[in-house]
């Protein structure tokens, strides 16, 4: 398996914004899943699994077509993303069998979420209180999907 985790950006546009390798990592991210969404390398390489980090960058604002390419046993996605709105519109639109629980715990999601009162990178409680998501649909999150990408973790934890 691959990871895809983005990094700094060294494109002088950015450097205006506050933390803006964080835009580094959601456009690198995002471009990542889209190359390898449209290319050949699946074909190529049918076991090869990967999965990006945080959602996935930035959601696909595309409507799937009959055409679009099926991924859903190469391409996986984190659910490193501290903003709830973001993370729970990735896991709609990536799909629950595509997501592996992650997180950055410890990481730079240092500050107090109010509903909880943990850190915002501790994201076991906020996906557990995922209304939309069932028993079943966490169990994949935060175990099965992980031992898909990475059969090494389910053969050590046996």
């Amino acid at each position: 398996p691959i990871i895809v985790h983005g990094t700094n950006m060294l494109d002088s546009r950015f450097r205006a914004f506050n933390a803006n390798y964080q835009l580094g990592f959601v456009i690198e991210q995002f471009l990542a899943t889209h190359f390898l969404s449209n290319s050949d390398v699946f074909d190529r390489f049918p076991e090869l699994r990967i999965l990006i980090c945080h959602c996935g960058g930035a959601l696909s604002r595309f409507i799937r077509t009959t055409r679009d390419r099926d991924t859903s046993k190469n391409l996986f996605f984190d659910t490193c993303s501290y903003e709830t709105n973001l993370l729970e519109a990735a896991i709609k639109q990536r799909g629950v069998n595509q997501v592996c629980f992650g997180s950055e715990a410890p990481g730079s999601g240092g500050a107090i979420r109010p509903e909880t009162g943990r850190t915002s990178d501790d994201m076991v409680p906020v996906i557990d209180s995922f209304g939309f998501l069932s028993t079943e649909d966490k169990v994949k999150i935060f175990n099965h999907n992980a031992a898909k990408v990475f059969p090494g973790l389910a053969t050590a934890t046996g």
